[in-house]
C-alpha cells in the first residue's frame, strides 16, 4: 500500500482518511489529510507534493507528525497566523499603554518609547513603536500645527467658495469666464 520505502504504522485505513479530508473545512489542515491520504493509498511522497502543489519538505513534515502521534499530531499543529516571536508586552501591559494613550499621556512615539523602556524594561525603537501603534490602530489626535501668520477667516472664506463675492462686486457674472494671461481681461 505505501510507497517502497516507506515505514509507516497506518492506524487508520485509507477510506477513514478519504472521509476525513473531504469533511475537513480548514485548508490547511485539509492538505495535510489530502496528503495522508495519498501517502496511504500508495503516491510517493514526491507525487503527492506534486499533486497537491506543496513543498516535498512539507508531506514529509505532515508525515514524521503522524509518525509521532497519528492524526492527532498532525492535526493539532497551528495552521497559520501569528506564530513569530512573542511581542515585548504581555496583553496586560499593552492595554495599559493603550488606555495611557487614550488619555492623551504622550505627545510623540519617543514619549512612548521612554515610557516603555522605563516602566516595562522593553527596548522598543522608535519604528517598533509606530508599529505597535499601527496594529492597535491609534490615529494621531493632535491636529498639524498652525502657522502664526495663517488667516482663519480667510481660509474659512476660501473653502466656502473662494473669491466669488469679490469678483461679483467687480461686475464679473458666474456666466463670464475670468482669462488669466499676462494682464487679466474678461471673455
Amino acid at each position: 500500500m505505501p510507497g517502497p520505502n516507506l515505514a509507516i504504522n497506518w492506524q487508520e485505513d485509507v477510506d477513514t482518511l478519504k472521509q476525513m479530508f473531504l469533511k475537513e473545512t480548514n485548508p490547511k489542515r485539509r492538505a495535510r489529510l489530502h496528503a495522508l491520504w495519498l501517502v496511504c493509498s500508495g503516491h510517493s511522497l514526491s507525487e503527492s507534493a506534486l499533486l497537491l502543489a506543496v513543498a516535498y519538505s512539507s508531506v514529509h513534515r505532515w508525515l514524521s507528525w503522524y509518525r509521532k502521534g497519528g492524526l492527532v499530531e498532525v492535526l493539532k499543529h497551528p495552521t497559520g497566523g501569528r506564530q513569530g516571536r512573542p511581542g515585548w508586552l504581555n496583553p496586560d501591559q499593552h492595554r495599559q499603554l493603550l488606555s495611557e494613550i487614550e488619555d492623551g499621556r504622550f505627545h510623540t512615539a519617543e514619549d512612548i518609547k521612554d515610557h516603555l523602556q522605563r516602566n516595562y524594561g522593553s527596548n522598543y525603537r522608535r519604528s517598533g513603536v509606530y508599529s505597535l501603534l499601527r496594529r492597535a490602530m491609534v490615529k494621531k489626535k493632535v491636529p498639524r500645527p498652525h502657522h502664526v501668520q495663517a488667516d482663519d477667516h480667510a481660509q474659512a472664506e476660501w473653502k466656502k467658495g473662494g473669491r466669488g463675492r469679490e469678483l461679483e462686486e467687480l461686475g464679473v457674472g458666474s456666466t463670464m469666464v475670468l482669462a488669466w494671461g499676462t494682464r487679466c481681461a474678461l471673455v
